[in-house]
């Protein structure tokens, strides 16, 4: 027999495990949802930014004028439908500096009931007001419409007139 066990002492208890750490029990979950996480702070973190630079962008007078000469066009309304609404993504860029100068290139889509459209806008600021060299709707699959026309300018005050200056000298007045 045992020494320790001759004179009736009981066994000592057994040591005790050391227990794993919770990174050691579960990692292979936690990097995956690390990952997961991450990779979806990114893709909001340059949403937001998106959404931002787009709202900033349709904000402006060169957008807003554009499209709302488009809505009251009676032939791009034939072409493509009414109501005309403008896409979420558009491409070009707007530029504009102190004392009322700048430029706005822009190619924005457009969609009605009956078919789509392209935008083409190609305009300057002079003194708070907007002219435009080109300000034109491609139907898809069909004509090109030349809006000019039926735009009005803004002042810088916020003043409208409804007239449009053009490069071409093809203004008409209402």
């Amino acid at each position: 027999m045992d020494r320790a066990h001759a004179g009736g002492m009981p066994p000592p208890p057994p040591l005790p495990v050391a227990r794993r750490g919770w990174w050691s029990r579960h990692w292979k979950w936690a990097i995956p949802v690390l990952a997961g996480t991450l990779l979806l702070l990114v893709v909001a973190a340059v949403a937001l930014f998106m959404a931002a630079l787009l709202g900033t962008l349709k904000a402006s007078d060169a957008y807003r004028i554009a499209v709302e000469t488009a809505q009251r066009d009676p032939a791009l309304i034939e072409a493509i439908g009414a109501p005309i609404e403008p896409g979420w993504f558009f491409s070009g860029n707007i530029a504009t500096r102190a004392g009322g100068s700048g430029e706005a290139e822009l190619r924005i889509p457009l969609r009605g009931a009956d078919g789509a459209a392209v935008l083409v806008v190609d305009g300057r600021r002079r003194n708070g007001r907007w002219t435009y060299a080109t300000l034109e709707a491609q139907v898809d699959g069909g004509d090109t419409i030349d809006l000019r026309w039926l735009s009005r300018d803004i002042e810088g005050d916020g003043t409208r007139t409804n007239r449009i200056e053009a490069s071409t000298g093809s203004n008409r007045k209402d």
